[in-house]
């Protein structure tokens, strides 16, 4: 199913957890983490937080006025990841609360600077890491993306 249908089927998470929410209200439900600098025109959650996981999504070397940061790699990565510890903040959790990472590269040769970022922003025990080289991310000029799922503190 796609579109409307699939938003509308009884089959999907959403409306399940809603039916288990209304029967059991202790029982986790979902929220949208919205940092105060967010702009709603893409219709997404930086984050959701479902009982005690954070769900973040892709972050990039974007600033507060959503600008690509540099044409450079590493400025980009290393604001993807200031940008993640942001929304992690929002949502009550922290860098060194995160359990897993996917990292998506445009570029290949950028994986040399990977075991230095990982060990700069992440503490033992490190994260598990899916790492992907993609032809493009969704904006022009973007060369690292990092998503995460974190538990709160």
């Amino acid at each position: 199913m796609v579109g409307s249908q699939f938003r509308n089927s009884q089959s999907c998470w959403r409306c399940k957890l809603s039916e288990e929410t209304d029967r059991n209200p202790e029982w986790a439900t979902v929220s949208a983490v919205r940092p105060p600098t967010w702009s709603a025109q893409y219709r997404y959650s930086p984050a959701t937080i479902f009982d005690d996981f954070v769900f973040v999504s892709g972050q990039v070397g974007v600033d507060v006025s959503g600008e690509v940061v540099s044409d450079e790699f590493l400025p980009q990565a290393q604001r993807a990841f200031v940008n993640l510890e942001a929304v992690l903040g929002q949502a009550g959790s922290s860098l060194d609360c995160i359990l897993r990472v996917g990292l998506f590269l445009v570029d290949q040769r950028d994986f040399i600077h990977i075991p230095d970022l990982r060990g700069r922003y992440f503490t033992k025990p490190y994260p598990a890491d899916t790492t992907v080289v993609v032809q493009s991310l969704a904006r022009p000029g973007l060369l690292f993306e990092i998503d995460a799922i974190a538990h709160r503190k």
